[in-house]
């Protein structure tokens, strides 16, 4: 059986996501996913990564507060990173295109579905263009998130497969920390 060690000494059974070892239970310490998804970036194994915030190793309250939660996983990327850092705020779906955000986005989250924390490289976009129907606006974010660039998009969307079999439009609220100059 593989091991994971965290940074603090633990080693726990490893498990396989994406293809790959990754950390080996669902208490993962934010520092070690971090380090992890920069190296699965770096290496060309993806474009992206992804964990549920209620997966990392924090309290209730912060990844009830995503500004927190991104302000601490900003503070453990690497000198020099370059890319995108996000937290992903799901909101309910609907059956037609969402083309303005909506009003009141507390009242419009998605009780089911927790938010994420998405690390991006700085090419994903330009490299994987979605293929369904989307729209994006800018968003005014009132979250604290110790004074670093951050900006607020709500994004609609459903891809070319999810149109297929009638899906309704996924809804979306992104805290975005690009670094590196990188969009």
């Amino acid at each position: 059986m593989e091991t994971a060690t965290y940074t603090d000494n633990r080693t726990v059974p490893s498990v396989e996501v994406a293809g790959r070892q990754w950390l080996g239970d669902s208490a993962m310490i934010i520092r070690d996913w971090i380090v992890r998804s920069v190296a699965a970036l770096a290496n060309g194994e993806t474009s992206f990564v992804s964990v549920h915030l209620d997966e990392l190793d924090l309290p209730q309250s912060t990844w009830e507060q995503p500004g927190r939660a991104l302000s601490q996983a900003i503070d453990e990327l690497p000198p020099g990173w370059s890319g995108r850092l996000s937290i992903a705020i799901p909101l309910r779906e609907t059956a037609l295109l969402s083309t303005s955000p909506p009003g009141d986005t507390r009242a419009a989250t998605d009780p089911d579905e927790p938010p994420s924390l998405y690390m991006f490289h700085g090419g994903h976009f330009d490299q994987h263009p979605t293929d369904g129907e989307e729209f994006h606006a800018a968003v005014a974010i009132s979250i604290d998130v110790d004074g670093k660039p951050v900006r607020g998009e709500f994004v609609s969307s459903r891809d070319a497969d999810s149109a297929s079999r009638g899906w309704d439009f996924v809804n979306t609220l992104w805290i975005h920390y690009v670094g590196g100059g990188t969009t």
